[in-house]
């Protein structure tokens, strides 16, 4: 069953790296040079008018093909795709290969046996402070001037009715408090201190079981991103898991080694 899933994963899993890169630069190649062929039939355009059309279909091609950087590929180069590291080694090297010029994000990157959703307490939190609101008469007056400066709305039930008149503003922004998300409930105060704390929530993509999630900044330092990245995988439940890598935000990812988490 679990094998059948994981080929299931596979055909809906978005192809990354080498092969990737190769398949758009492939196609990227054969594009330009199919609009070169086509030069002579411009011809009788007119010079102008052929050099316009050759220039933009040479920038069309340049969107599709996607050119890694030289820091990214000498990056690369310090690192054996075969190999599978334990949580620890990984994030020591993720941590060791960001050297961009910003303080970037360590990403989780998961192929899950079925779609997931729920919170999680990260023990450091993401980096990223979480403004939260509790609905009542003065924030619902607010929202109705579109005046937004939250994160995540808390409300009790008593409260449901009049926002649901404002549905069509939160609803699109993922801001509408819902009892599956723990935010309609009868102790607000208690969920916005876990809020504040570093409860995140994560749910994987709609069309595919994959789960891609930022457990906090570089600059946490290893043991405080292990901590995290621990804690993540645990919520999510390493049974749900077929395959996960970690990476920065601007780096190559690693694979880890489920066995050893």
């Amino acid at each position: 069953m679990v094998k059948k899933q994981e080929k299931q994963a596979k055909k809906e899993h978005v192809k990354s790296g080498k092969a990737e890169e190769a398949r758009l630069t492939d196609m990227g190649k054969k594009a330009l040079e199919e609009y070169e062929k086509a030069s002579p039939r411009l011809a009788g355009l007119g010079p102008e008018l052929e050099k316009e059309i050759l220039e933009k279909a040479k920038k069309i091609v340049s969107k599709k093909t996607k050119i890694r950087s030289k820091r990214y590929k000498n990056l690369r180069k310090e690192l054996d795709p075969r190999l599978k590291y334990v949580p620890d080694k990984a994030v020591a090297m993720v941590v060791k290969l960001a050297n961009s010029s910003f303080d970037e994000s360590l990403e989780v990157h998961l192929s899950l046996t079925e779609k997931v959703s729920g919170t999680v307490n990260l023990p450091h939190g993401t980096g990223k402070k979480i403004r939260v609101a509790l609905a009542d008469e003065a924030v619902i007056a607010k929202i109705q001037k579109n005046k937004i400066d939250f994160d995540v709305l808390v409300a009790t039930p008593q409260m449901m009715p009049k926002l649901a008149r404002l549905a069509r503003v939160l609803g699109p922004k993922g801001l509408m408090p819902n009892p599956k998300s723990g935010t309609v409930t009868d102790k607000p105060q208690e969920v916005i201190k876990k809020l504040e704390s570093g409860q995140v929530r994560f749910k994987s993509e709609p069309k595919a079981p994959l789960l891609h999630f930022a457990i906090g900044k570089i600059s946490f330092g290893d043991e405080k991103l292990t901590q995290n990245l621990l804690a993540f995988l645990k919520t999510v439940g390493k049974k749900n898991i077929l395959r996960a890598s970690i990476c920065s935000t601007m780096g190559p990812s690693l694979k880890l080694d489920l066995e050893k988490i």
